[in-house]
């Protein structure tokens, strides 16, 4: 998505702060707080904990620092987190945008719009924000001095968003037909400004019902994965492909909460709520996997943040 260590968003609980280190064992920091986004980039762990502001993990160390309201941050009220294109960390925090670079966050500019977006990437060397539902709607980026709205999806509202490392982004997005008064749900990949749609019928094999998905990733060769209410699909360069493990569940239905790749480039997702096996993909099989030791990985089970490294 903008590095080759493993993005993954998902919502865990943590007890007291502590680290266990033992040889050729996952690693575990555990903390109090529920964590609503973490980003590796195999080096640093940053978490973004429920209730507010960021803690940073150092991976070979195991410290840890915690930066909140007037300590490093200017509020506590921190929100997506991205890597840019340097590897630094770019977050959204209150009506600010920051960045972190030599041990502090710097202010590069504020939100486009008061309302906190939907989606936050980076491509293409640009911030993009986008935003989706109430009365904002649409994508813009930052060009280092002002936000640009992008007219080609000024009629849009934007749910997801990852960068492609091949350049350009693919984003999950939906259009209200003002005759039928209802949404269509689509996911584009944009490139040098043309755009190519595909449907949720091309890309869940049903009618979505507005809104394909609001969690996708794009890995280090390009493909593009998104999380699905009943599986996860992935677009496999010519036709999108689709798992939802319906024979091994009960229900019949596996909700996938994030979707993410390890530096081994194997595929990694992770349950929604209503729980479920961590499982991978190694390009031709799917496998039910409790852990994994790949090299500096970052993996979340229900209880705690593991990395392995």
């Amino acid at each position: 998505m903008r590095n080759k260590g493993l993005i993954l968003i998902m919502v865990v609980s943590f007890l007291n702060l502590f680290s266990i280190v033992e040889a050729d064992l996952w690693k575990k920091h555990i903390n109090s707080d529920l964590a609503d986004q973490i980003l590796c980039n195999g080096s640093e762990v940053w978490v973004r904990p429920d209730n507010g502001g960021l803690v940073r993990w150092d991976i070979a160390s195991g410290e840890y620092t915690r930066f909140y309201d007037n300590r490093g941050l200017p509020s506590s009220d921190t929100k997506d987190m991205v890597y840019d294109d340097m590897g630094r960390l770019v977050c959204v925090c209150g009506k600010n945008i920051l960045r972190y670079e030599d041990g502090s966050f710097t202010q590069l500019c504020e939100r486009p719009q008061p309302a906190y977006q939907q989606a936050f990437t980076f491509a293409d060397g640009h911030i993009l924000m986008g935003y989706g539902g109430n009365v904002y709607y649409g994508l813009y980026y930052w060009n280092g001095t002002d936000w640009v709205i992008m007219e080609e999806f000024s009629d849009y509202e934007i749910f997801g968003l990852a960068g492609d490392p091949e350049g350009g982004f693919w984003a999950s997005v939906r259009k209200l037909d003002e005759e039928s008064n209802e949404y269509t749900a689509s996911i584009i990949h944009y490139k040098d400004g043309d755009m190519i749609f595909y449907t949720d019928i091309e890309v869940i094999g049903e009618d979505s019902g507005g809104l394909i998905s609001m969690q996708m990733v794009v890995d280090s060769t390009g493909i593009p994965w998104v999380c699905l209410h009943a599986g996860v699909a992935w677009f496999d360069g010519v036709k999108w492909q689709r798992h939802n493990w319906v024979d091994e569940i009960d229900d019949g239905l596996y909700e996938v909460e994030n979707v993410a790749r390890d530096n081994d480039g194997v595929i990694w997702i992770a349950p929604g709520y209503n729980g479920g096996d961590l499982r991978c993909y190694d390009g031709e099989n799917w496998t039910i996997q409790s852990e994994y030791k790949g090299e500096k990985v970052l993996w979340v089970t229900n209880n705690q943040m593991e990395v392995f490294g």
